[in-house]
């Protein structure tokens, strides 16, 4: 056996480490989640909408700036629903909120990433899936644990209406659409 493999003949000490393991990952995430501020997230996201477009991309009022201004308004209304979700669980705790969180920080990503003019498609299109996938998981543990769905407990939060997967297939087709170029063969694609 070489020194990087576990010993197998000591499972006491095999627990004992998964322990530690398990207390110093917890610790982080208790960490993590008592330092997520959603209102401070969205803010950050505004703030940063205000960056002015890169050199060579539309300008405003081209096709390309309104594509991306539609994304980042679609992104910003779903974060706005996610955080009002992820601020609902905390207060009546549900199964699935900590894949909203997730889900959250993918469309955080992207927002960022599109605003910036930094992210290429492919990178666009995972964070797309990822936060669909994030929200597909809540849906599922909703749907057996608790007897309804994400759609269903997102209806009951402040005012918002609409399906929430729906909305994110709709980011899907918007993200792709961004990426395309338009009339002028101007796209979001980065120069680099």
């Amino acid at each position: 056996m070489t020194r990087h493999q576990p010993d197998h003949q000591h499972p006491a000490e095999d627990a004992a480490l998964d322990q530690v393991i398990d207390a110093a990952m917890g610790g982080i995430l208790a960490k993590l989640e008592a330092a997520f501020d959603p209102d401070a997230g969205l803010a950050d996201i505004h703030a940063r909408r205000a960056v002015p477009p890169a050199p060579g991309a539309s300008g405003p009022g081209g096709a390309g700036s309104s594509r991306l201004e539609e994304a980042c308004d679609h992104i910003d209304q779903l974060t706005a629903r996610l955080a009002d979700l992820i601020e609902s669980g905390q207060r009546i705790p549900f199964g699935g909120s900590s894949f909203l969180e997730f889900a959250l920080d993918n469309l955080v990503q992207l927002r960022v990433g599109l605003a910036n003019r930094t992210m290429f498609c492919p990178e666009a299109q995972r964070l797309t899936a990822d936060a669909r996938d994030q929200l597909a998981r809540t849906d599922q543990i909703l749907r057996t644990q608790h007897e309804t769905t994400l759609d269903q407990l997102a209806s009951q939060t402040k005012g918002r209406r609409g399906a929430l997967t729906d909305q994110v297939q709709l980011l899907s087709q918007i993200v792709t659409r961004l990426y395309e170029p338009d009339g002028d063969d101007v796209s979001l694609q980065p120069a680099r």
